[in-house]
């Protein structure tokens, strides 16, 4: 579970930096910044309380991960919605949301497939 929330961290500290070089750009990029950001911010509030407490056994949250991947579907097709139907800041943010639902359906896919394979 440390792992995890290891590369959670990792991931969302390289697209905080991207977010910031992008963020003073005009839209739809800067707005893709903006969202970059506030997505990573809060991916890293999530995962700090997994990295501090390396006691949590992966098996035992295989129910809430298949629940958080569906989320994660979920996101992406948010993201398509405001890529689609938005105005040219909404699309850099919606260009964010399916980026950061791609990202975290990635990294929380991997982890249940360890958990399902055992």
């Amino acid at each position: 579970m440390v792992a995890h929330c290891d590369r959670l961290i990792i991931v969302a500290i390289a697209f905080i930096v991207l977010g910031i070089f992008l963020m003073r750009r005009p839209d739809p990029v800067g707005s893709f910044g903006w969202m970059t950001i506030g997505w990573s911010v809060v991916n890293i509030l999530i995962a700090l309380p997994g990295r501090m407490n390396p006691k949590v056994d992966p098996m035992t949250i295989d129910d809430l991960l298949a629940f958080n991947l569906g989320l994660n579907v979920a996101y992406v097709a948010v993201g398509i919605s405001l890529l689609v139907l938005g105005n040219p800041r909404v699309r850099g943010a919606g260009i964010a949301v399916i980026v950061q639902g791609v990202n975290l359906l990635v990294l929380d896919g991997y982890l249940y497939s360890k958990i399902v394979s055992g």
